[in-house]
């Protein structure tokens, strides 16, 4: 009541589906569709012998468009060929007088660049001032220092202790890791980690309290 109108859509569905498995089913019990009640009903309604002719004239059309396009198809393509023919000609040549064109530019632009590039980089070489060239040289030296005692350490670190986890991994499994002892080792680490974060966070907590 409150849909806003007759679902008509889903009734012609309905009459839709009906209709063709009655057809299905008709055809099925009489072996053919020619011996069905619905191929009967067809020839005596007229439907069928209108359909006939309807498709009798949509083959002659077809066939009679078919030889219209073999006779008259190489006509106008010489037509079209004699007509088009100068104008995509000149586009072509057009076309090729275009990129010959960009070719030319790109290679004098690219020997320009390979003949500038070492005199712009001599330039700034020359006028760059004294001061810039001692921050460069600071910097490398401060990457340097940051490789050297900070990253490579970190790294070594890490991977020291990456083979610990891994070597306690398998003494806590006995030499076969499984799902059930990763999942184990996994609540164990769990628990150890959080045990010992709140023991930092107690042990900071201490720490502000002697401190005020």
């Amino acid at each position: 009541m409150t849909g806003g109108g007759f679902p008509w859509s889903r009734l012609f569905m309905a009459l839709l589906v009906f209709a063709a498995g009655f057809i299905t089913h008709d055809i099925r019990s009489h072996g053919s569709f020619t011996d069905s009640t619905t191929a009967r009903y067809l020839h005596s309604s007229g439907v069928m012998g209108v359909s006939q002719q309807a498709w009798s004239k949509v083959t002659l059309y077809s066939q009679q468009g078919f030889s219209w396009l073999e006779t008259n198809t190489p006509y106008y393509y010489s037509e079209g060929v004699r007509v088009l023919g100068p104008a995509l000609e000149q586009n072509w040549e057009r076309t090729k007088d275009a990129a010959i064109y960009i070719s030319q530019l790109t290679t004098q632009l690219t020997d320009w660049t390979n003949h500038n590039t070492p005199l712009l980089i001599e330039w700034l070489s020359s006028n760059t001032p004294a001061s810039v060239s001692l921050l460069i040289t600071y910097l490398k030296q401060l990457l340097l220092f940051l490789h050297t005692n900070y990253l490579l350490p970190a790294l070594s670190h890490a991977s020291h202790l990456t083979i610990q986890a891994w070597t306690a991994l398998q003494d806590s499994c006995n030499g076969e890791v499984s799902v059930s002892c990763l999942q184990g080792y996994a609540l164990s680490l769990t628990n150890s980690t959080w045990l010992l974060l709140q023991d930092t966070t107690n042990a900071i907590k201490t720490w502000v309290q002697d401190l005020l």
